[in-house]
C-alpha cells in the first residue's frame, strides 16, 4: 500500500493534498505533520513512497528539512517535492536541488501539476525499490556463497543484523541466535577491549577500516582463533546503517605456531640439558680414566712393591666406577627403547637385604665413611618372606638410593630395610632407604627423577654424579609395578620409599598346611573392557584370554553403559576412568543403575591422593592403580568374583 507524507504548517493546505490524492489514489495511506521536526520522525517511523514538503514554516523551514531528511540513512532514498508559494522562485528552486530535493510544486495546489508529479516520483521511487532489490539478490547471492564468514552488523550497538552460513560454520552458532545479540557476546573476554578500541575509531570517521585476530567463544565452551576485517559500507538492512564484518577460521594455523613454539622451547629445553648432561659425562668418564692411564704408566720395574700395591687399588676403584658410569648408561638406553627384561624368580627377602648390607658396608670403607652408622629393619608382618619378582633390578635400585645416601651424609646414620604396606587394597612391599644428610629442596624433588637432572650443578662439581640413578631407578620401579618418591627437608636429610607389589608363588608357599589350593578360572566369563588404549587393551585381553575369558571392548564410557543396556551377561566390567566421549566416573553411575550387581574393577593411570575415595564412591568394587601386573589384576578379580560368589575352583 502506497505512502505519502505532506508536511505543511497550513491545515487548509494538508486539507487539499488529501482531497486531491484521494481521488486518484484511493488506497493511499496519505500522512500529515505540521512541522519540519515532526515531519522528519513520522518520515523515519513510516517509511514514506513520496515526501509533499512546504518551504515557508516556523522553526524549521522545508530546506533544512529536506536537508535533515537526505542525510538519515532511512529517508535519504525518499522522493522529496518542495512546495513554494512563489512560482517563478529559481534561487529556492535551485538552493532544493542542491540539497538533494527531487521536484518543485508551486502554491495554489493545483490538481493537473499536483498529480503528474507524483505519478513521476512513484515511478522514480519503484524503479529505484526494483534497482535496489535486484542489487541486493546479487549482494545475497555473493554474501552466502562466499568462502569467508561475512556479517552485516549494527553500526550503532554492534547487533548483528545479517550474516552468511560460513559465518555461522566458524562461530557454531544459528542465524537466529545470532540476529539476537551482538558482537561482544561472542568474544573472548580478553580480547573484546581491542575490538572496542577499533571500532570507536571506525565510527568517528578515524579509520575506514581494520583488521585484527582475536577469540570467538562457541556455544560449548571452547574457541576459535579468527581474522576479522571490519569496514565501513554504504548499505543498509531495513533501515540500519551497518559495517561489514569478514572472519577468517586460523585456529588450526594458530595451533600449529603455538605447537612450533612450544616444541621450539622444549628443543632448547632439552639441548640445555643435554649440553650439561654431556659436559658431566665427560668429567665423569674423564676422571677414572685419567687415574687408571696415569697410575698404570707409573707403574714399572722400578716401582716397588707398596707403590704397586697403592696403585694397584686405585686403578681397581676407577676401573668399578667407570663401569658402573658404562653399566648406567646402557640401562637408561635400554629403559629408553624399551629394550630392557624384567625376570622374575622367587627369592628370600631378608636373604636380598643381607647381601645389600655387606655391599654397602664395603662402600662405606671405600668411602671412608665407616663412622656413618648403618642400620637395617625388615618387618614381614602377615606377608610370605618369599618374593616373586626381579631381585637383582630391587638390589639395583637399594643400592643406588644407599650409595647416594652415604654420598650425601656426613655424619649420623643410614637407615634401610622394609615392611608390609597396603596401597589400593593390594598388598605391597614398601622398602626405604633414609639418611640424615644435607636434603634435597622441595622444588627439586621430582626434578631429581628426570633424565640427565640433578639438584644443581655445584652439586654435581662437589659430588660427582651424571643425574642418571634416580632416573634409572624409577624407571626400574615403574617397570616393577611399584612408585618411588622422595620426602626431605634442606638441612634434614632425605627418605626415600618405594614399593613392590607381592607377587607370590602360591604352589611354592611356605605354608604346607594346605593341601589344595584354590585356581582362578575365567572360563565361560564375560569380562568388559572398558579402554580407550588400543595397547592397554591388548594386554589385558593377552592375560585374560589365556585364562578362558571372553573380552568385550569397549572404547568409551558411553560404548560401556551401551553394551550393559544389550548384553545381557556380563560377568565383570574392566573401567578405565579417563576416557573420551564420557570417563569412568559417569560410566559407572550408569551402569550401576543398569546392572547393580555387576563387579566393576578401575583402572587409571593416575594415583593421586583422592582418586581412590573418588572413585569407589562411584560404585566400583576395587581400585587398580596402572601399571596393572598380571598377579595383581587376577587377584583383584579373584577378590570380586569370591564376593560374588562366582570363582569356578578347581582342585
Amino acid at each position: 500500500m502506497r505512502k505519502i507524507l505532506a508536511i505543511d504548517d497550513n491545515n487548509d493546505n494538508l486539507l487539499v493534498y488529501k482531497t486531491i490524492i484521494k481521488r486518484y489514489y484511493p488506497t493511499c495511506t496519505i500522512l500529515t505533520c505540521q512541522s519540519g521536526s515532526e515531519g522528519i520522525e513520522t518520515a523515519i517511523k513510516e517509511r514514506p513512497d513520496t515526501i509533499l514538503l512546504d518551504i515557508i514554516m516556523p522553526g524549521m523551514d522545508g530546506f533544512e528539512t529536506s536537508e535533515k531528511l537526505k542525510q538519515e540513512a532511512k529517508t535519504k532514498h525518499i522522493p522529496i517535492i518542495l512546495v513554494t508559494a512563489m512560482r517563478d522562485d529559481k534561487k529556492s528552486r535551485i538552493k532544493g536541488l542542491e540539497i538533494g530535493a527531487d521536484a518543485f510544486l508551486s502554491k495554489p495546489i493545483e490538481e493537473e501539476e499536483l498529480i503528474p508529479q507524483l505519478n513521476a516520483m512513484l515511478r522514480i521511487k519503484d524503479a529505484e525499490d526494483k534497482l535496489r532489490k535486484e542489487s541486493e539478490e546479487k549482494f545475497q547471492k555473493i554474501f552466502e556463497g562466499a568462502p569467508l564468514g561475512i556479517a552485516l552488523i549494527n553500526s550503532a550497538d554492534g547487533q548483528f543484523l545479517q550474516m552468511n552460513s560460513k559465518y555461522c560454520e566458524i562461530t557454531g552458532y544459528s542465524k537466529e541466535h545470532l540476529k539476537k545479540i551482538n558482537w561482544q557476546s561472542i568474544t573472548h573476554s580478553d580480547d573484546i577491549q581491542q575490538d572496542l578500541d577499533q571500532m570507536k575509531l571506525l565510527n568517528t570517521g578515524e579509520i575506514t577500516d581494520f583488521t585484527l585476530e582475536k577469540r570467538l567463544t562457541r556455544p560449548n565452551g571452547d574457541y576459535v582463533w579468527i581474522t576479522l576485517t571490519v569496514a565501513k559500507v554504504d548499505v543498509q538492512v531495513k533501515g540500519d546503517s551497518c559495517h561489514l564484518a569478514m572472519i577468517e577460521d586460523i585456529t588450526q594455523r594458530k595451533n600449529l605456531t603455538e605447537a612450533l613454539i612450544t616444541a621450539k622451547e622444549d628443543a632448547e629445553k632439552s639441548d640445555r640439558i643435554k649440553s650439561t648432561f654431556l659436559a658431566s659425562m665427560s668429567h665423569e668418564l674423564r676422571t677414572p680414566l685419567n687415574a687408571v692411564i696415569g697410575f698404570s704408566e707409573l707403574i714399572n720395574e722400578n716401582s716397588s712393591m707398596e707403590d704397586i700395591l697403592s696403585f694397584n687399588d686405585i686403578i681397581n676403584k676407577s676401573g668399578n666406577n667407570l663401569l658402573a658410569l658404562i653399566e648406567d648408561l646402557f640401562d637408561i638406553s635400554l629403559i629408553e627403547t624399551g629394550d630392557i627384561r624384567i625376570e622374575s624368580e622367587l627369592f628370600s627377602i631378608q636373604s636380598m637385604l643381607d647381601e645389600v648390607q655387606f655391599i654397602i658396608k664395603n662402600e662405606q670403607l671405600i668411602l671412608g665413611k665407616e663412622e656413618i652408622e648403618l642400620k637395617m629393619y625388615a618387618d614381614f608382618g602377615n606377608i610370605n618372606p618369599i618374593l616373586n619378582s626381579d631381585q637383582n633390578r630391587i638390589k639395583q635400585v637399594l643400592l643406588n638410593l644407599l650409595k647416594n645416601a652415604l654420598k650425601f651424609t656426613h655424619w649420623g646414620s643410614v637407615e634401610f630395610g622394609c615392611h608390609e604396606s597396603i596401597q589400593n587394597q593390594i598388598p605391597m612391599l614398601k622398602f626405604f632407604v633414609i639418611d640424615s644428610g644435607i636434603g634435597i629442596p622441595p622444588d627439586k624433588q621430582e626434578l631429581i627423577f628426570e633424565v640427565f637432572r640433578q639438584v644443581d650443578e655445584s652439586k654435581t662439581r662437589i659430588y660427582g654424579g651424571t643425574g642418571l640413578g634416580l632416573t634409572i631407578c624409577k624407571r626400574l620401579i615403574n617397570l616393577l609395578g611399584g612408585e618411588i618418591w622422595v620426602e626431605s627437608e634442606i638441612g634434614k636429610g632425605a627418605s626415600f620409599f618405594f614399593t613392590i607389589p607381592i607377587y607370590v608363588d602360591d604352589t611354592k608357599h611356605i605354608n604346607t598346611n594346605s593341601t589344595c589350593q584354590q585356581k582362578l578360572s575365567l572360563k565361560g566369563k564375560t569380562i568388559l573392557i572398558a579402554e580407550d588404549d588400543a595397547s592397554s587393551y591388548s594386554y589385558l585381553v593377552e592375560i585374560l584370554g589365556r585364562e578362558g575369558a571372553k573380552c568385550v571392548h569397549a572404547k568409551n564410557g558411553r560404548e560401556a553403559v551401551n553394551y550393559c543396556k544389550t548384553i545381557e551377561k556380563i560377568d565383570l566390567l574392566l573401567m578405565d576412568i579417563n576416557m573420551p566421549v564420557m570417563n569412568g566416573y559417569e560410566a559407572t553411575k550408569q551402569i550401576k543403575n543398569i546392572k547393580p550387581e555387576l563387579p566393576i574393577i578401575a583402572q587409571t593411570a593416575y594415583a593421586m591422593s583422592g582418586d581412590r575415595e573418588k572413585i569407589l564412591s562411584t560404585g566400583c568394587d576395587l581400585y587398580l592403580s596402572k601399571p596393572v601386573g598380571k598377579k595383581t589384576l587376577l587377584d583383584a578379580i579373584n577378590k570380586c568374583f569370591n564376593k560374588n560368589n562366582q570363582l569356578t575352583t578347581v582342585q
